[in-house]
């Protein structure tokens, strides 16, 4: 390629946009073509282009260019170097673009087929530009043909049916020179014609024969109807003729859709001329703009009434899709149906959630019995318009359903004592029938109008949405609050747990922990959440070897992922009592593919684990006291003896005036050893309980009587404080007397120099339950030892057996009752028996015993 083939190739770049600028500002489609032809032979080499327009059956064609490369195109229209395009889709005309260049091109296939398109639609505007301009020539010509009844047209403006109707009749009668003129409209409800408007009928009668008149056969007949001669007009036979009547014309008078709603009628009397067949087409104008004029009106009305109506549905659903409060929405619906529509009564059916069942949920205007039975989906009224989804609209004047379904019908409106009613079916979003509303107007005995139809049609379709909206918000309001309780259950229940919870993240950092992992890792809330394990197992106050151990463990439970691995350990806090903790980790996951993290779970056995070795422990004690029982049975057993050869002995040396010193030595130490299998075989041996009905106080009474040579050598004196009017107890009263007598004794031991012994009754009624306070102002019980009285073989007196108060302990126990001591060294002693006013199923101790709560004060 030369030099100036390659300016000429850069230059290209512009050529697209500046055919397009041509083509877009041409004054003409044709003077666009030549323009783009120019540009393209100057820009792009064009050697010659053939415009073909197909027009019907004619092609025309326009051709540019040199004629050899036209030759090119017309004989070698298949060669590759021919490139031909049409002229876009429709609306551009039917045809084609062809192109031969003279050098190659830089324009692509695309280039030439925008080119095409754009040519087209020139030619396209150019057309719709001429039928615009045949449609203005129709539309001056037409408003020269309104010119005549311009009057007429105008009337139409006023929006005014009886205006209009009068000009109509006024303008007819003088413009074509009549006496008389009639406009007489079709009643929908009636079925018959009535005089609407007329002029010059003053004391006239419409032409009729029975209730036959000239105007219904022509509103019959469809057609213009021309009277010269009424007397021996054919048509008129059987009529009543007026002798005055000249010649008549009436038109029928049809709406946009052709259907015919009136007749104009005119007259002219004797001797007038009589009107022509130029009169009548004349008239048929008339009769066609005036009824144009009152289809408007009714038209306008009508949108009028639409639009008012529209607005009062639109002003109405966006409150009511905003009312998310069923019942609320339910007496809005109705309220609102019986306000706009006009309705005398109104009420609303519901689907059941579950079943398919409509009940009357409000109603205004019905009485009660309306809601007596809910009704199934098909049957009754009801029930069909739900199964079909359609409005059903019963008056007795006319049929318009099949038997079974007018049968329903008639049966419904009998029970409303209705003769006419609407059961409007609502459908929800799935198309199923969620609502059902009957109407009607029985107080004003009115059948339904057309209205109250058309606002039912508009009215059903958005009320599905409302309701179906308060359901949706209903349903979510429950799944809110149920999420809200269960989240608030869930939240009080990790609260209320006494083991420690924690979450961790699928990378191992604690996302949440319950108050319980505060108390148990002894660590801050805020020192927890948010950091990593190995992180939180650095902050806890134990050995590193024990940190190490826990780190192992839970590298093991992330990497396995398997579920609820239980560890039981035993860590050493350094400023806390030695753990025994239960270790229960478990993976976290959503779902099978998304690993959530892992819960760990800390329990805190350090009491169970005691309670277990003091089990153990007692489990050992109870051995041991059955083998110390048995060896103190076998002891006694051999006391006996013993006692029977020292009291022989002693007698002996009585009789030789001998020293009687060993064998009493002998007695004292039988004596105590016998006192002491006794203890431990009461001690040791279930006891099984004699429960009578026992009145506390008397009991209190009949103990202090036995002990009183005890408590006057002591010189104790006794403060009573009984509270009146106990309620009897079921109580084993012997085992009950030894209990209180072993009290009592030990508070005379307490009071060596004499002192005061109080005893007091009351009872706890809400409980259920009665005090037996035993108190004493004796020396007092070291705090060392006051938590150890209740062991057995542990005693403070030197001649004590040390199972006194493990005796006590016992019996309460097999009765139900609780013991509780409070001790002052110095001021002396408190013990409280808790008796319950009915006794445990079983009588026998539990293994172990709870142990007695002791409160002490120095």
């Amino acid at each position: 390629m030369d030099e100036s083939n390659i300016k000429l190739n850069t230059s290209l770049n512009l050529a697209l946009p500046e055919i397009i600028e041509l083509i877009v500002h041409s004054d003409t489609a044709l003077s666009a073509m030549e323009k783009t032809y120019e540009a393209l032979h100057l820009y792009c080499g064009l050697g010659a282009a053939l415009l073909e327009i197909t027009e019907n059956t004619l092609i025309f064609r326009y051709p540019y260019g040199l004629p050899e490369a036209l030759r090119d195109i017309t004989e070698t229209r298949q060669s590759s170097a021919v490139h031909t395009v049409s002229l876009g889709p429709h609306p551009a005309p039917s045809g084609k673009l062809s192109f031969v260049f003279q050098s190659d091109s830089t324009l692509t296939e695309n280039s030439l087929k925008s080119i095409g398109i754009l040519i087209g639609q020139r030619f396209a505007n150019e057309r719709l530009e001429i039928k615009l301009e045949l449609a203005e020539d129709k539309m001056r010509q037409r408003v020269l043909e309104l010119a005549a009844i311009h009057e007429i047209g105008q009337g139409s403006e006023l929006h005014n049916m009886p205006q209009l109707l009068n000009i109509i009749t006024n303008r007819t009668a003088r413009l074509m020179d009549a006496q008389a003129c009639s406009i007489l409209l079709h009643d929908s409800h009636s079925g018959q014609l009535r005089l609407a408007a007329s002029c010059g009928l003053e004391g006239k009668k419409p032409i009729r024969s029975g209730g036959d008149t000239l105007a219904e056969r022509a509103l019959q007949s469809g057609k213009p109807m021309l009277i010269l001669n009424a007397s021996s007009d054919p048509r008129l036979k059987g009529l009543e003729i007026h002798p005055e009547m000249g010649s008549s014309m009436l038109a029928p008078m049809s709406d946009q859709t052709g259907k015919i709603f009136g007749v104009l009628t005119i007259r002219r009397l004797k001797p007038s001329p009589d009107f022509t067949p130029d009169d009548l087409q004349l008239f048929s104008v008339f009769a066609a703009q005036g009824a144009l004029a009152l289809s408007l009106i009714r038209l306008y009305d009508e949108q009028t009434r639409r639009a008012d109506e529209m607005t009062q549905l639109s002003e109405l659903m966006g409150p009511l899709l905003e009312t998310t409060n069923m019942p609320e929405l339910q007496e809005r619906l109705v309220s609102e149906i019986q306000s706009i529509a006009g309705f005398d009564r109104c009420c609303l059916f519901l689907r059941h959630p579950s079943r398919p069942l409509f009940s009357a949920q409000y109603w205004k205007g019905y009485p009660d019995t309306i809601a007596r039975n809910p009704v199934r989906e098909g049957e009754g009224a009801v029930g069909i318009a739900a199964r079909t989804g359609q409005i059903l609209h019963y008056d007795t004047r006319r049929i318009e359903y099949s038997e079974r379904i007018t049968s329903a019908l008639k049966g419904f409106a009998r029970s409303l004592g209705t003769d006419s009613f609407l059961a409007a079916p609502v459908t929800g979003s799935n198309g199923r029938s969620i609502a059902v509303l009957v109407v009607d107007n029985r107080k004003r005995k009115a059948p339904i109008s057309q209205r109250q139809r058309r606002i039912m049609d508009m009215f059903v379709k958005p009320v599905g949405l409302a309701i179906e909206n308060a359901k949706l918000y209903a349903a979510m309001q429950e799944s809110v609050e149920n999420a809200r309780k269960l989240r608030n259950y869930t939240e009080h229940l990790l609260r209320s747990l006494g083991v420690a919870i924690l979450s961790t993240n699928q990378g191992g950092v604690l996302t949440h922990y319950n108050p319980s992992a505060e108390r148990i890792l002894a660590l801050p809330g805020k020192e927890i959440r948010g950091i990593h394990l190995d992180q939180l197992i650095q902050k806890l106050d134990i050995s590193s070897i024990e940190k190490d151990q826990l780190n192992q463990l839970l590298k093991n439970a992330l990497r396995s992922r398997s579920p609820m691995q239980r560890h039981r350990l035993v860590i050493h806090p350094h400023h806390r009592p030695v753990m025994t903790i239960y270790l229960v980790l478990s993976p976290l996951s959503f779902n099978q593919l998304d690993s959530g993290g892992m819960v760990i779970i800390i329990e805190d056995i350090t009491q169970e684990a005691g309670l277990e070795a003091e089990i153990d422990r007692i489990r050992r004690l109870a051995d041991i006291g059955q083998l110390a029982a048995k060896m103190a049975h076998e002891v006694r057993n051999s006391l006996s003896p013993i006692r029977a050869g020292a009291q022989i002995v002693r007698r002996e040396q009585i009789s030789h005036n001998l020293s009687t010193e060993w064998p009493d030595i002998i007695l004292a130490e039988v004596d105590s050893l016998t006192r002491l299998t006794t203890d431990l075989l009461e001690f040791a041996r279930p006891i099984p309980l004699n429960p009578l009905p026992i009145n506390v106080n008397d009991f209190l009474l009949s103990a202090i009587i036995r002990l009183k040579a005890a408590l006057e050598e002591k010189s104790i004196s006794i403060s009573w404080e009984l509270a009146p009017a106990l309620p009897p107890i079921p109580c084993d009263s012997v085992l009950l007397q030894q209990a209180v007598r072993n009290l009592i004794l030990n508070a005379i031991q307490a009071m060596e120099e004499g002192g005061k012994l109080s005893l007091r009754t009351r009872l706890q009624a809400a409980q259920q339950k009665i005090i037996i306070e035993i108190e004493d102002n004796g020396e007092g019980i070291s705090e060392e030892n006051l938590e150890r009285v209740f062991q057995p073989f542990v005693t403070t007196r030197p001649k004590g057996t040390g199972l006194g108060l493990p005796i006590v302990l016992k019996i309460v126990h097999q009765h139900g009752g609780e013991i509780e001591v409070t001790s002052r060294v110095g001021k002396g002693t408190n013990f409280h028996i808790i008796l319950p006013m009915e006794l445990p199923r079983s009588t026998q101790p539990p293994l172990p015993m709870p142990m007695p709560r002791i409160r002490s004060s120095s």
